[in-house]
C-alpha cells in the first residue's frame, strides 16, 4: 500500500488510471491521507523478497499474516485478483 500526504489530487496520475480500472484498491483516510492498494504483481514480487529472505534464517522462524487482514485499509480495498471471495465485510483469502 502506498499513503500519499495530501487530498486525491497528490496521488500520481497511473495510479488513479489502475484505481479507475479496478488495478489497485483505494481508501480514503480523510481529507489529507490517501492509501493507494498495491497490484498482485507488486504484492507477489514484495512476497517473493521476504520468502526469501525467510530461507536464510538459521532457527525457527514464523510469520503471522491475519486472516481478515491487517486492518481497515485491508476491509475497504478488497481485489477480488487479491485472492478476496466477496462474500463479507471484510476479507476472506482464498488459499
Amino acid at each position: 500500500m502506498f499513503v500519499f500526504a495530501g487530498s486525491y489530487d497528490v496521488i500520481p496520475e497511473n495510479y488513479k488510471k489502475d484505481i479507475q480500472n479496478k488495478i489497485r484498491g483505494f481508501y480514503s483516510h480523510n481529507p489529507m491521507v490517501q492509501a493507494v492498494g498495491t497490484t498482485v504483481d507488486e504484492v507477489y514480487a514484495t512476497a517473493k523478497v521476504i520468502g526469501e529472505k525467510l530461507n536464510l534464517s538459521t532457527k525457527h522462524t514464523a510469520v503471522c499474516i491475519p486472516m481478515r487482514g491487517f486492518g481497515a485499509y485491508d476491509s475497504a480495498m478488497g481485489l477480488p485478483q487479491s485472492g478476496w471471495t466477496e462474500e463479507k465485510d471484510s476479507p476472506n483469502w482464498i488459499p
